[in-house]
C-alpha cells in the first residue's frame, strides 16, 4: 500500500533568518505549517546579527547579546565560553540568570549532547520556579520533552509535555537567543503524539480533541478583536493555521485507526479553513488528505479529483521531490483501485524516480512495492518479482518488508500454478519430487507474456532470492546464455523477436523444448518452497511485533486492539502458508499455522492470568503453540477435536482423536469430492521437525473439503454464491424469518434449507470420518474460524433423517486450541449452594460493553434466554437470576 499521509515538508528558502528558525525549532519539527505538526516560523531581523559595540565582560547584557550572535552562527562551544563570563559575576538580574542557563542548555541541545543539556534545563526549571517565571518552566519542560522523545522514552516525554501545557506562557527568555518557542497548540499536539506512540489511542484522541478546541478558541478570540486592531489579521491567520494543523493531526489519528468517517470530517473542515488562506502548497496537502480519507471509505471516484488536484499543486509549489512523489503515490493508489493500472503504474514510477533522486530508501521501498503490485495485476510477473526483490534489498520499515514478502510469496504461488496449469488448485506435489530451479530457457516451456508490440514476446525465467536486474530485460538469447554462464541463477528477462514471415530464418532463436512432467513438478515445488520461506519470515516478523505491542506502555484496552489488528491485517499470509504446506504434504505444519493466527490476544490474556495463579504446566508453553503442545492439549479432551480453516475455495479440516481412539470396523467410503489423508510426515517435514513432536498418525486425520460456488447457489436464481456470502446472508436470513417455539421440539418440514445444505456439504464430511473412527463418541469439540464461526452447529440438520447435529453430539466450540487447553487445565469450578436451595438458574445477564478498534460495541440482550430461564425456574421452583442481577459476585 502507498503512503496515505502527507507528513514531510520541504526546507524553507527564506535566507538566513528562516534557516536559523528551522535550526532552532525543536527536534522533529518543521519550520512551516503542516498537517499535525505546526511550528511558527522564527523571523530573525538583520539587526539581530549586528553587534554595535565590542564585548564588555562587566556588562551582563553585552555578554548575552554577543553569546546570542555567536549562537546564531552555529558556534555552540564558543557561545558557552562567552556565557561562562557570567559565572564570575555574583549579582545578576533574575532574567539574565535564566538567559545564561537557557543559552548553555540550548547550545548543548543543538549539538545533540543530551546528557549535558538535560541537567541544564533541569536547573533552568528550578530557578524559574523560584522566580515565578512560568514561561521559562514551560520552555525547560518542552526541551526536556524533546530529549525524552528523541531517546524514545515516551512516558517521560508525556510527563514533560503535560507540564509544559499547564505552565505555558509566551513570555520567556528564549527570545534572547532568537529562539521562538512552539505554540501551546503545538505542545498539545506533541503530547497527543506521544500518547499515540505508546499505543494509547484513546488518550491520544482525547488530547488531539483538546488541541482542536484550544485552537478554535484562539481563532474566535482573534476574530472578536476590533477591526481597528493592527494585529487582528495576523492573529486570525496564526490561529487559523493552528486549527488547520490540529484538525489534520486528529484526522491522521482517525485515519490510522481506520475511522475514515471521522477523519473525513476533520479533513473537510481543515480544507474549508485552508481555502481562506493564500497558501497553495498547504491547500494541496489538505486536498490530498481529504482524498485519502475518501479513498479509505471506498469512495474512490470522489477521491480521485482531490488527489489529482493535490498532485498538480505539489508539482507546481512543492519544493521537495519526496513531497511530489507522495502525492503521485496517493493518486496511483486510487487509480489502482479502479483498475486503471497503466495510469497507476506511471504515477508509481514518478514516486520511485523522485525517491531514487533523493536517495531515500524507505520511500524507494514503498514505491517499488506499489510498482510490484501493479506489475502483478498486469501479469508482468518477472518485473513484479524484480520490484519485490529490490524492495527487500533496501532499508525499508517493518510493514513495508512484510508487504513485500507477502506479495512476493503470492507471486511465487502464481508461478507455481503457471508451470503446472493443468494441475488442480489443491493437487499436492508428490513427496519424492526434488525441487529444482528453472535456470535454463531451453529446458523450460513457461507461458509467454505478450508485450504491447506484436514483434516481441517476453518469456519469464525466475530466480533465487536476492538476485535482480533492471526492468529493461536483455536483448537476445546470447545475452541469456552469457548471463547464465557467469551467474548463479540470476533473475533474467529476455525478449525473443518474432518472425512475421512465413519461413523462419535458420539463425533465429529456436523455441524452448518441452520439459517433462517431472520437471514441471520440480519447478512447482521450487516456487512453493520459495513462497513458504517468505511467509514463514512474515510470521516471524508478526510475532515480533505482537511481543512488542504486548510489552507496550499503552492502556490494556488499546494494546489489545493493536495486537488483534496485527493478525487481522496480515491474515492472508497465514492462510496462504497453510495452503502451501498442504500442497507440499506438510499437513500437521499447516495445523500449527492455523492455530498461530487464532484468538491470540484472548489466549495471551488467559495465559497471563493462569500463569500468575501458578499453573506450572502452562508456564512452560511456547506461543504460538508447537505441535507437541497442540497434541498435549488435544489429549486432555476425551472427544475428537475438529479444527476448521477456511481458505476461500476450500475448507481445511484437521481432526485430532484422543489417545485411546481405535479404528472401527465401520468404515464407510468417503465422498468423492473430499480429499482425505492420515498424517505421515513428508520428506521435507521430517528433515525439519523432530518426529517426536508430531501427532501420531493414527490420531490425526486431514480433509480438504472443496467449496465451489455451485454448492451454495439459490435454486431459484442463476447467481453463484460463495460460502461466506451464503452463510452471512442466506443462512442468517433464514434463521431470522423462522419463529421457533422455544419450549417445543424443533421440526422442519421443508428440506434443502441452509441448515441441510451446510450439513451435507460441510459437517457430514468430517462427521463421517469421526463415526468411522469412534462410532460411540457423543462429545465433539469444534474450533472454527472466519465465517465458520457463525454456523449454528447444533442445528445443522441431516435432511435424510431429520436429525440435528446437536442430537448426535454434545458440541463445544472454542476459538483456538490454546484457549481450550488453558480452560481445560484448570480445576473444575464447584459451587456449593445453600442447603435450602437446590438449583441456581441464570438467564440473560447484562453483558458489559466492549471496545474493539476504538469502537464501543454492545453485544445486546438475550430475551429468549431470559424467557427460557423463567420457564425452567418455574419448573424447578427456584427464583431465576436475570439481567442486571446476574453479576459475577451474585452468582
Amino acid at each position: 500500500s502507498g503512503d496515505h499521509n502527507q507528513r514531510k515538508l520541504p526546507p524553507s528558502n527564506n535566507h538566513n533568518a528562516t534557516r536559523q528558525a528551522h535550526r532552532d525549532a525543536p527536534v522533529g519539527e518543521s519550520n512551516q505549517s503542516q498537517p499535525g505538526f505546526f511550528v511558527p516560523i522564527c523571523k530573525i531581523t538583520d539587526e539581530d546579527y549586528l553587534i554595535k559595540q565590542p564585548l564588555d565582560p562587566k556588562n551582563p547584557i553585552s555578554v548575552v547579546i554577543h553569546a546570542k550572535a555567536i549562537y546564531l552562527t552555529g558556534d555552540y562551544p564558543r557561545c558557552r565560553e562567552v556565557l561562562s563570563i557570567l559565572d564570575r559575576q555574583l549579582l545578576l538580574d533574575e532574567e539574565i540568570q535564566r538567559a545564561r542557563m537557557f543559552g548553555v542548555a540550548i547550545s548543548f541541545y543543538r549539538q545533540k549532547l543530551y546528557k549535558e543539556a538535560y541537567p541544564q534545563f533541569d536547573r533552568l526549571e528550578d530557578v524559574a520556579r523560584q522566580h515565578n517565571a512560568s514561561g521559562d518552566v514551560a520552555v525547560a519542560s518542552i526541551y526536556r520533552g524533546e530529549i525524552r522523545l528523541a531517546l524514545k522514552e515516551y512516558p517521560k516525554a508525556i510527563e514533560m509535555y503535560e507540564q509544559a501545557r499547564t505552565t505555558y506562557d509566551v513570555k520567556n527568555v528564549a527570545h534572547k537567543f532568537g529562539v521562538i518557542i512552539i505554540s501551546k497548540s503545538a505542545v498539545i499536539l506533541k503530547l497527543a503524539n506521544c500518547y499515540k506512540l505508546t499505543s494509547n489511542f484513546r488518550k491520544a484522541k482525547e488530547i488531539f480533541k483538546m488541541a482542536v478546541e484550544h485552537s478554535v478558541q484562539l481563532r474566535k478570540e482573534a476574530e472578536a478583536l476590533p477591526s481597528s486592531d493592527p494585529k487582528r489579521k495576523d492573529k486570525i491567520t496564526q490561529a487559523t493555521k493552528d486549527e488547520i494543523s490540529t484538525r489534520h493531526a486528529l484526522g491522521n489519528l482517525y485515519q490510522g485507526m481506520s475511522d475514515c468517517n471521522n477523519s473525513l470530517e476533520e479533513y473537510k473542515e481543515a480544507l474549508r479553513l485552508q481555502e481562506a488562506l493564500n497558501d497553495p502548497l498547504a491547500l494541496g496537502w489538505a486536498k490530498g488528505n481529504l482524498g485519502n480519507a475518501l479513498l479509505g471509505l471506498n469512495r474512490v471516484h470522489e477521491a480521485i479529483p482531490y488527489l489529482k488536484e493535490a498532485f498538480e499543486f505539489a508539482k507546481k509549489y512543492e519544493r521537495s521531490l519526496l513531497g511530489i512523489g507522495r502525492a503521485a503515490s496517493n493518486l496511483g493508489n486510487a487509480l489502482q483501485t479502479v483498475k486503471r493500472y497503466k495510469e497507476a503504474n506511471d504515477y508509481f514510477e514518478i514516486a520511485y524516480g523522485h525517491a531514487v533522486f533523493c536517495n531515500d530508501e524507505p520511500a524507494q521501498a514503498r514505491a517499488l512495492g506499489n510498482l510490484g503490485n501493479i506489475k502483478t495485476l498486469l501479469e508482468e510477473n518477472l518485473d513484479a518479482l524484480n520490484c519485490y526483490n529490490e524492495t527487500l534489498s533496501l532499508n525499508c520499515d517493518e510493514q513495508a518488508k512484510i508487504n513485500a514478502l507477502q506479495n512476493r510469496a503470492q507471486l511465487y504461488m502464481t508461478l507455481a500454478h503457471k508451470v503446472n496449469e493443468n494441475v488442480g488448485e489443491w493437487d499436492e506435489v508428490p513427496s519424492d519430487v526434488v525441487a529444482a530451479e528453472p535456470s535454463e530457457s531451453k529446458k523450460l516451456h513457461l507461458p509467454f507474456e505478450e508485450s504491447k508490440s506484436s514483434q516481441t514476446r517476453h518469456s519469464r525465467l525466475v530466480v533465487s532470492e536476492g538476485k535482480y536486474k533492471t526492468r529493461d530485460g536483455l536483448d537476445n538469447m546470447k545475452d541469456i546464455e552469457d548471463k547464465h554462464s557467469n551467474s548463479d541463477h540470476e533473475v533474467i528477462s529476455f525478449a525473443v523477436p518474432m518472425d512475421t514471415s512465413t519461413q523462419q530464418s535458420s539463425d533465429s532463436p529456436q523455441e524452448p523444448t518441452f520439459a517433462s512432467d517431472q520437471h514441471y513438478l520440480s519447478y512447482r515445488k521450487y516456487y512453493l518452497l520459495k513462497a513458504k520461506d517468505d511467509l514463514e519470515e512474515v510470521m516471524t516478523l508478526i510475532e515480533s511485533s505482537f511481543d512488542k505491542v504486548k510489552g507496550g506502555t499503552g492502556s490494556e484496552e488499546d494494546t489489545d486492539s493493536m495486537a488483534l489488528s496485527l493478525f487481522e491485517s496480515n491474515s492472508r499470509a497465514f492462510y496462504n502458508l497453510q495452503r502451501i504446506l498442504v500442497l507440499l504434504g506438510e499437513k500437521q505444519e499447516s495445523l500449527k499455522v492455523a492455530e498461530a493466527n487464532r484468538a491470540r490476544n484472548l489466549g495471551e490474556i488467559l495465559w497471563q492470568k493462569r500463569k500468575i495463579s501458578g499453573t506450572v504446566s502452562l508456564m512452560q508453553v511456547n506461543r504460538p503453540l508447537e505441535l507437541s503442545s497442540i497434541w498435549e492439549f488435544a489429549q486432555q479432551e476425551k472427544s475428537p477435536v475438529v479444527m476448521l480453516s477456511f481458505t476461500t475455495s476450500c475448507m481445511l479440516v484437521h481432526i485430532i482423536f484422543p489417545g485411546h481412539a481405535t479404528e472401527s470396523s465401520k468404515n464407510p467410503s468417503l465422498a468423492t469430492n473430499v480429499t482425505s489423508s492420515s498424517s505421515s510426515p513428508s520428506s521435507y517435514t521430517a528433515s525439519h521437525t523432530d518426529p517426536k513432536t508430531l501427532i501420531p498418525p493414527q490420531n490425526y486425520h486431514f480433509l480438504k473439503i472443496p467449496l465451489p460456488t455451485d454448492l451454495f447457489s439459490d435454486p431459484t436464481s442463476t447467481e453463484k454464491v460463495k460460502f461466506d456470502q451464503y452463510v452471512s446472508k442466506s443462512l442468517i436470513d433464514y434463521l431470522n424469518q423462522k419463529e421457533f417455539d422455544l419450549f417445543e421440539p424443533i421440526t422442519l418440514e421443508e428440506m434443502n434449507t441452509p441448515l441441510n445444505v451446510l450439513f451435507d456439504n460441510l459437517a457430514f464430511k468430517f462427521i463421517e470420518v469421526i463415526e468411522s473412527k469412534m462410532p460411540s463418541v457423543r462429545d465433539l469439540v469444534i474450533i472454527p474460524d472466519q465465517t465458520a464461526q457463525l454456523l449454528p452447529w447444533a442445528i445443522l440438520q441431516d435432511k435424510s433423517t431429520g436429525v440435528f447435529l446437536g442430537d448426535r453430539y454434545t458440541i463445544r466450540v472454542f476459538p483456538s486450541i490454546f484457549t481450550m487447553g488453558i480452560i481445560n487445565s484448570q480445576p473444575p469450578v464447584t459451587i456449593t449452594l445453600p442447603s435450602e436451595d437446590r438449583f441456581l438458574v441464570v438467564g440473560n445477564p447484562t453483558i458489559p460493553k466492549v471496545t474493539h478498534n476504538n469502537r464501543e460495541i454492545s453485544l445486546g440482550r438475550l430475551p429468549h434466554a431470559e424467557a427460557e430461564a423463567v420457564q425452567i425456574a418455574h419448573i424447578l421452583e427456584a427464583p431465576p437470576v436475570l439481567k442486571e442481577q446476574a453479576t459475577k459476585q451474585t452468582i
